[in-house]
């Protein structure tokens, strides 16, 4: 008895001693320090919020905004309502956008699948546009599934005027909107990681009679550079600044990043590091 005893004194000693080790290292941990003007930092799987500076408040998302649309598509597909080879034809309004695009050509016309990939790797905006127009007849009725999406996904901070991502006063969604947002696409429709951790792909297409092969590239370069980076969304207007939406996974841990109005490329990568490494840190999976 008595050698069980010792045994299990022991034991405890063990135990406790990692405990008050966990505890020396968490309250000695230097606080997180964001550079961005607006940061999330969310466990995936949970859905707790590991980090947050002004998440709630109302920001320009850029092309963030392009999330909800390839929600949208996803959503479609998984209740029928919508095929991968279902035939697109681009509008002169989608052809004419401004901002970041593939250069579709009016009258185009490109699968769900392939739009998509534009979407998702480029950020176009004239393909965000086709498909919108193609889900609900006019970028307006678009824009109202955009925010009755966003009120039934919980967003509070959201409000949509657009499809693109144009700056607008009434243009806005937080921080914390777009890792929620985000979490429910990776969750339900994790496909979307084999699309968004793509570097490169090449789409076929019909244009003027002629067969062309157009090469679409990621504008997420910390893919490469981060270790169990594998997503998901950039984004940048004067208004918005330098925007990411990172998703990254380590043995079970899966993180959503949101850093909003950084002030270069370089500079939203560097904070979006800072924040995954602390949070991969706190979930211990480095």
């Amino acid at each position: 008895m008595k050698v069980k005893s010792r045994v299990l004194m022991a034991g405890a000693i063990v135990a406790i001693a990692g405990i008050v080790m966990l505890l020396i290292l968490t309250l000695t941990r230097p606080p997180l320090e964001i550079e961005a003007h607006n940061a999330a930092l969310m466990d995936s799987s949970s859905g707790q919020l590991l980090f947050g500076q002004r998440e709630h408040e109302h920001s320009s998302p850029g092309s963030l905004t392009k999330l909800m649309t390839i929600y949208l598509i996803y959503d479609r597909v998984a209740q029928g309502k919508l095929y991968w080879t279902e035939p697109v034809q681009v509008s002169r309004r989608a052809a004419a956008i401004d901002g970041s695009k593939v250069g579709l050509k009016e009258t185009e016309v490109l699968d769900v699948e392939s739009l998509l990939y534009c979407i998702a790797l480029p950020s176009g905006g004239d393909a965000a546009l086709a498909m919108g127009e193609h889900l609900a007849g006019t970028e307006a009725n678009f824009v109202e599934l955009m925010n009755r999406t966003a009120a039934d996904l919980g967003m509070k901070d959201t409000h949509y005027t657009n499809i693109p991502g144009f700056d607008s006063p009434q243009h806005f969604s937080s921080a914390y909107d777009l890792s929620l947002l985000a979490r429910h696409l990776v969750e339900h429709f994790p496909d979307i990681l084999r699309v968004s951790s793509q570097m490169e792909t090449t789409i076929s297409r019909q244009v003027n009679g002629e067969k062309i092969s157009t090469v679409l590239r990621n504008t997420n370069t910390l893919i490469p550079l981060y270790r169990g980076c594998n997503g998901l969304k950039t984004g940048h207007t004067i208004g918005a600044g330098y925007c990411l939406c990172a998703t990254a996974q380590r043995q079970e841990a899966k993180l959503i990043a949101v850093v909003m109005g950084a002030e270069s490329i370089e500079n939203r990568e560097q904070e979006t590091v800072k924040m995954l490494d602390y949070g991969f840190d706190s979930l211990h999976a480095n």
